[in-house]
């Protein structure tokens, strides 16, 4: 079984890598709605590295909850995962620093049917000169809009399982720091220790300080 300490080494080190990567691409194209479809070689390298870590993440999920799992694509996945986080398809995810952008990167997932984002991945791995249904190569999908959606998905899902760990090894600290500079869960409980005798801790959106 994995420790927070393990998990904090081989998974969300490596978030904030690919986080940090990406951010270094606003020095050449402003994160907005409005660029939403800008694409770019680089994206297709990020978005390859993302996608690839979402399917890492979330087969070493399926294991933490199922110690048996054989889970091996994203629709078993879903199909191991979603009957036991049963809100992890509606929680919205919201973008800090004031903007008001938000997301719901796994929204209607299933078994059967896969977010755009993850089709847009398998379309530029796979196919990325075809033209698609606009149109277009499907290297123009290595976009802004696309590379947000499957960063905010890893995100969410490594929230979602280091928040298991912490509960497993009853500890106080309930998100991964440092924490994530783009990104936070709306309506998320947390516990955040600012020392030993001060602790934050947000629930149900209220926040209580304890001594």
């Amino acid at each position: 079984m994995m420790t927070l300490q393990e998990f904090e080494k081989e998974y969300w080190k490596y978030y904030l890598i690919l986080e940090t990567d990406f951010l270094a691409t606003e020095r050449y194209l402003t994160i907005h709605p409005q660029n939403a479809k800008a694409f770019s070689v680089e994206y297709i390298k990020q978005i390859d590295s993302i996608c690839s870590e979402v399917d890492v993440l979330l087969k070493q999920y399926c294991k933490q909850i199922n110690a048996t799992s054989t889970a091996d694509n994203i629709s078993k996945y879903a199909a191991e995962l979603l009957v036991v986080k049963t809100d992890f398809t509606t929680r919205t995810i919201k973008q800090k620093n004031g903007n008001t952008e938000i997301f719901q990167p796994w929204l209607n997932w299933t078994a059967a049917t896969s977010p755009q984002w993850w089709k847009n991945y398998n379309a530029i791995k796979h196919h990325r000169t075809e033209l698609n249904g606009a149109g277009e190569p499907n290297y123009t999908l290595a976009n802004q809009e696309t590379i947000m959606n499957a960063l905010v998905a890893l995100f969410q899902t490594a929230m979602y399982m280091y928040k298991d760990l912490a509960k497993m090894e009853a500890s106080k600290l309930e998100i991964p720091l440092p924490a994530s500079k783009l990104f936070e869960i709306k309506d998320w409980d947390e516990t955040v220790v600012v020392n030993d005798s001060l602790v934050f801790a947000i629930d149900n959106g209220e926040l209580n300080i304890s001594y």
